[in-house]
């Protein structure tokens, strides 16, 4: 035993020969991740379906809005729902990368639960030859990675809000005017302070969700790289314990 492995007791080996029983649990994390996977790569590919159907709605409007006249659609501020295609488009990059994200931490989640299932089946193999069970302490990788996911979710979360409010409620007293009005705007004016307020958060609301995707792929590399580690750890334990037996079958 080093200071980076745990000794694990086992109560019943003939148990865990027989499958009855596993020589360890995984972590609260790990267990939590083996339920929760599944939910979120459906909650990610609805949310993506969702924004795609969004977009083609607007697509739609939007060819309807430049196919009339230049004096048709500076008059009517919302004239085939553009002000509202504009509004939308806001917080409509957040809310895809938001899907995205979902999936991303489903798939954080699965190489989560690919680990609790390395520390189970490690443990039972070694209870089934009769050896010490011993099992890797959780690196310093598997750690962080689990911070990385939920940072990346909340920054995720946290764009999508601001795109929600930038569209919604800072974005309607520009949007509610006509494209005249818009482009008229005199300085000092409420409506070219809005502007300038929808025009500056837009500026960094869609880096800050792909600062939430690189936090998230961040998690899934350390994630990768903390199965590695406990593979090698499996492969040197396998040898250890093949070494032990040789030395032990000549004194039988």
């Amino acid at each position: 035993m080093t200071s980076k492995t745990v000794i694990v007791p086992v109560r019943n080996r003939d148990a865990v020969r027989a499958g009855a029983e596993n020589a360890t649990e995984m972590t609260a994390l790990q267990a939590m991740a083996s339920r929760m996977w599944r939910i979120f790569l459906v909650m990610g590919f609805m949310t993506v379906t969702a924004a795609f159907i969004i977009g083609i709605i607007n697509g739609l409007n939007l060819g309807d809005f430049f196919s009339d006249p230049a004096s048709i659609r500076n008059a009517d501020a919302n004239h085939e729902n553009f002000g509202t295609v504009q509004a939308i488009l806001v917080w409509l990059t957040p809310l895809t990368l938001l899907g995205v994200g979902f999936m991303l931490v489903g798939i954080t989640q699965v190489l989560a639960t690919i680990l609790g299932n390395l520390r189970i089946a490690g443990a039972n193999v070694q209870a089934a030859v009769g050896t010490q069970v011993e099992i890797l302490r959780v690196p310093t990788t598997g750690k962080i990675f689990p911070m990385l996911m939920f940072s990346g979710l909340f920054v995720l979360l946290g764009a999508l809000g601001v795109g929600a409010w930038l569209g919604t409620v800072q974005g309607s007293d520009v949007f509610s005017h006509t494209i005249a009005d818009i482009g008229g705007a005199e300085a000092g004016s409420d409506l070219l302070a809005d502007q300038g307020t929808v025009a500056a958060v837009s500026a960094w609301l869609v880096p800050m969700s792909f600062f939430g995707m690189a936090l998230l792929f961040s998690a899934i590399t350390l994630a990768l790289g903390t199965i590695v580690t406990v593979l090698r750890f499996q492969a040197k334990r396998i040898v250890q314990i093949a070494v032990e037996s040789a030395e032990v079958a000549p004194a039988e």
